[in-house]
């Protein structure tokens, strides 16, 4: 097999499009101001999946006039997925707030997990990808949220929040903060009840950013389980 035939296998194998009748329900999201690639991919996938006879709404497809290449500045995203994906009625571990800024770096910072929110597994763990390496991370948690401008980003909790700890990121920029839902911390104790919804957050430090010398992760919400 000539290279011209191993580079068109392998660009097969990635696309969608080829096996759009093979595919379940899709929902997609693209931001018209993404420059690594074009919107047309997924105007094109749409297409292929009803020609491949789906339908709205087990076929959804949003496009977004300022959204770029993250997830961040698909400002709206959030609760379309929420409801794509679990129905509105997720107590699974969910993104929320934006659209955040950039780092220095010119990478968004954005919030994950590991393991489940549950007082009796402790084992869950608060994660964000992107933040500067081997930098300061001090995470706060909450029972409201908000969207409010500090340092180069936006503050997503409200009233109320209280630091749960402080770690350092990794070579990579990778943050991570074990959260303990059985805390006997009394400022902790009422936001960790079980059933609450608990936000959270990671500030970190961004020297060399022009807006400001610290920035955000956008936002976590978990449902605490017992």
């Amino acid at each position: 097999m000539g290279r011209l035939e191993e580079a068109r296998l392998a660009w097969i194998r990635k696309s969608p499009c080829f096996f759009a009748d093979s595919l379940g329900e899709v929902q997609a999201h693209h931001g018209l101001a993404d420059t690594q690639v074009d919107a047309s991919h997924t105007s094109v996938l749409l297409d292929a999946l009803a020609n491949a006879g789906g339908a709205f709404p087990g076929v959804q497809g949003y496009f977004y006039p300022s959204g770029q290449h993250n997830v961040n500045s698909l400002v709206g995203y959030g609760p379309r997925a929420l409801d794509f994906l679990c129905f509105g009625n997720s107590i699974e571990p969910r993104g929320f707030c934006g659209p955040m800024r950039p780092t220095a770096l010119g990478l968004y910072a954005a919030a994950d997990y590991r393991g489940t929110p549950s007082i009796a597994a402790a084992d869950f763990v608060f994660r964000a990808n992107d933040l500067l390496p081997n930098g300061a991370g001090l995470v706060f948690v909450g029972s409201s949220t908000g969207y409010t401008p500090a340092g180069a980003g936006f503050l997503c909790l409200g009233a109320g929040l209280q630091r749960a700890g402080l770690a350092l990121a990794d070579g990579n920029g990778t943050f991570e903060l074990p959260i303990d839902f059985a805390s006997l911390n009394p400022l902790l104790d009422p936001i960790y009840e079980v059933g609450a919804e608990v936000s959270m957050q990671v500030v970190f430090r961004d020297p060399a950013n022009p807006l400001g010398n610290y920035n955000f992760s956008n936002g976590l919400t978990v449902t605490v389980l017992p």
